[in-house]
């Protein structure tokens, strides 16, 4: 699995800890960080609804960044709104 960096890792720990919106102080501060983060899938504002939000949520793959001994769900068990939420599908 990649490595993150000390900022990356500050930003998906306060995801982790309390989502934040994508307006927020936060979110402008760490711009950069969290533009790679929802690149890579760590990161999304994906509702659970499938609707977009507003607020930055960490993903079940961003939780195995800050936490490497957690482990992914099974992909049967994923709903798959969730499965294509911070993905680019291809055109």
């Amino acid at each position: 699995m990649d490595e993150i960096g000390p900022r990356l890792t500050e930003v998906l720990c306060t995801a982790w800890g309390a989502p934040f919106s994508t307006k927020s102080d936060t979110a402008r501060l760490y711009a950069d960080e969290i533009a790679e983060a929802a690149c890579r899938g760590l990161l999304t504002v994906r509702a659970t609804s499938g609707e977009w939000g507003r607020v930055w949520r960490i993903t079940p793959l961003g939780v195995t960044m800050i936490f490497p001994d957690a482990s992914l769900p099974s992909l049967e068990n994923l709903p798959l709104d969730l499965l294509l939420s911070n993905r680019a599908l291809p055109y």
